[in-house]
C-alpha cells in the first residue's frame, strides 16, 4: 500500500475548497446581477408609466380624456 504525503492531501482539499469557492462567488454574483436588472427595470416602469397614472377623484375615461 502506497503511502500518499500530507501535502498531497492539502493540496487536494484546498483546490476542491477553492472549486466550492469560486461556485459559490459566481452564483453569488449572478444574484446580484439578477437583483440590479430588475431594480432597474422596476425604476424605469415607474419613470415611464408614472404619468399614465389615474388622477385621484377622477374615473378611468376622464384620466384618459375620452369623451363621455
Amino acid at each position: 500500500m502506497k503511502k500518499i504525503p500530507t501535502s498531497d492531501k492539502i493540496l487536494t482539499v484546498k483546490g476542491d475548497l477553492n472549486q466550492v469557492r469560486n461556485l459559490r462567488q459566481t452564483l453569488c454574483n449572478g444574484l446580484q446581477l439578477a437583483w440590479l436588472i430588475s431594480t432597474a427595470t422596476l425604476h424605469f416602469v415607474r419613470l415611464t408609466y408614472a404619468d399614465a397614472r389615474p388622477v385621484p377623484g377622477t374615473s378611468i375615461a376622464q384620466s384618459m380624456n375620452v369623451p363621455a
